[in-house]
């Protein structure tokens, strides 16, 4: 039996993202800060234990093309970082 997961990972300013169980955390995508938290989910046998569910705060930015008609998201939202027990 394999294993299979994520990483959710909130930033020091509250930005979200997750990435493959296997991959390299990194510093934020969005600002650069450090990851604040990073939470284990585990997926082996679709079960997602560990998961932890985003708590947005600020909802993001988004404005529409005119020339496509496409949203595009020009400030994205921030999350509560979690307490882990």
């Amino acid at each position: 039996m394999s294993y299979e997961g994520r990483q959710q990972v909130w930033c020091e300013n509250g930005h979200y993202d997750v990435f493959d169980a296997v991959d390299h955390v990194r510093d934020c995508m969005v600002c650069n800060a450090l990851p604040a938290l990073v939470n284990q989910v585990d997926d082996t046998n679709g079960s997602a234990e560990g998961y932890i569910e985003p708590v947005e705060t600020v909802p993001a930015v988004y404005c529409e093309c005119f020339s496509c008609g496409h949203r595009h998201e020009i400030v994205p939202a921030k999350y509560e970082i979690p307490k882990k027990a």
